[in-house]
């Protein structure tokens, strides 16, 4: 499973951050981690194709439900609405 972090930018389009690859169905089929009580928190380093170096990290965790299980619900992570913020300019 490949995870991309992009950023949100109003006027111009999005630029991506980089990208990680996890590993879903070793975790799936692996007992250990089946077994875990809570899922910890992973630190990923981003990657972009045309660069050997990171471009940054992210943190997260990675939760596998079966198809038949009911899954939590999803969070809402859409950005926020821009703000009006007043400017005062002042000159002598």
């Amino acid at each position: 499973m490949s995870v991309e972090l992009w950023d949100y930018d109003a006027l111009t389009s999005d630029d991506l951050i980089g990208i990680t690859e996890i590993d879903v169905e070793d975790r799936w089929f692996s007992k250990k981690w089946r077994s875990l009580k809570h899922v910890p928190i992973e630190t990923r380093k981003l990657y972009k194709s045309s660069s050997n170096l990171s471009q940054g990290i992210v943190k997260l965790w990675v939760e596998i439900f079966p198809r038949e299980a009911k899954a939590p619900p999803i969070w809402a992570i859409a950005p926020k609405p821009p703000m009006v913020v007043p400017l005062i300019f002042l000159f002598k």
